[in-house]
């Protein structure tokens, strides 16, 4: 009897470890204020903006992204002819940037979109994908 509360213990002391080096673990940092994941693709340079205060009030956050053509223009750029694709761990957010609230100044155009994680980490990393002009630009975006 003696014997079997000695293995019942060692099974509940191996088991209370094994959850507490799980949990610690996961040192995940949760956006509790605003942060910017960037990166730059072969013809693209771009932010997507998290504020969790603006998501909380209005479900919306924004990407920024800049053109890399040798003018430092993006005039000759139709939005209709621009799909973009937001993709993280959560899920994907699929557009036409002629089909949505866009606002451009200069050679950087700016949108909104909703998050694609039900928590936002700083260590998330989002996959910006961008068709246009017969062409296709992957932008990994993460903290910097």
């Amino acid at each position: 009897m003696k014997k079997m509360k000695v293995i019942m213990l060692k099974r509940l002391l191996i088991i209370l470890c094994s959850f507490i080096l799980i949990s610690a673990c996961n040192l995940d940092t949760v956006v509790k204020d605003s942060v910017e994941f960037s990166g730059e693709g072969k013809y693209w340079r771009a932010k997507y903006i998290y504020d969790e205060k603006m998501y909380r009030d209005k479900k919306v956050n924004w990407i920024e992204m800049q053109y890399k053509d040798t003018h430092g223009s993006n005039s000759n750029l139709n939005l209709n002819d621009i799909d973009i694709q937001l993709k993280s761990r959560d899920g994907v957010i699929k557009g036409n940037l002629g089909k949505m609230h866009v606002q451009v100044i200069g050679n950087v155009i700016k949108f909104l979109v909703g998050t694609v994680n039900t928590t936002t980490y700083k260590e998330d990393r989002f996959e910006l994908r961008v068709k246009f002009l017969d062409k296709e630009d992957v932008v990994k975006l993460r903290v910097t």
